[in-house]
């Protein structure tokens, strides 16, 4: 089977599951992976984004850079890619995932304190709209098994 996962990634802990769920599938598929941080986008007074590389900008990538490291080394992601883009993390997952025609978008949902908990993440809401590629939003890791065997978070 040849395709991409595409999976989002922040610094936290739904991203973190995203990024574990995102390693089991592609591997049991044996799908490429592309790890995704979009970092903030320097604004201008008129709302736009400014298209040079501010400082604010490249400090945003360095931070990008070693998160991404972090989560292929705390994963044990063997060759994974990585990408850091700047600007909205809706519309720039949505770039991504036609660039590299990933199959799948892969999220992770932030921790609801509901009496009832959802699967709600508005992120994958918004990508949704910008793109026709699946969006495949993981739950918060719930229990102990959820976090030795990652396909079990994100099918059980």
């Amino acid at each position: 089977m040849a395709g991409t996962v595409l999976c989002g990634v922040n610094d936290s802990a739904g991203a973190r599951n995203a990024a574990r769920v995102a390693g089991a599938i592609s591997k049991q598929l044996e799908l490429r992976l592309v790890l995704v941080h979009v970092a903030d986008a320097f604004m201008l007074a008129d709302g736009s984004a400014g298209n040079d590389e501010s400082v604010t900008t490249i400090q945003a990538r360095s931070g990008g850079k070693r998160l991404l490291d972090q989560f292929t080394a705390e994963q044990g992601l063997r060759g994974v890619e990585q990408r850091i883009e700047v600007g909205d993390p809706a519309e720039r997952l949505a770039q991504v995932a036609a660039e590299e025609r990933a199959a799948l978008i892969i999220v992770g949902a932030r921790e609801q304190r509901r009496l009832r908990p959802t699967l709600r993440s508005d992120l994958s809401q918004e990508i949704a709209r910008v793109t026709p590629c699946p969006v495949f939003v993981v739950p918060p890791a719930p229990n102990d098994r959820a976090r030795r065997d990652p396909l079990f978070l994100a099918l059980g």
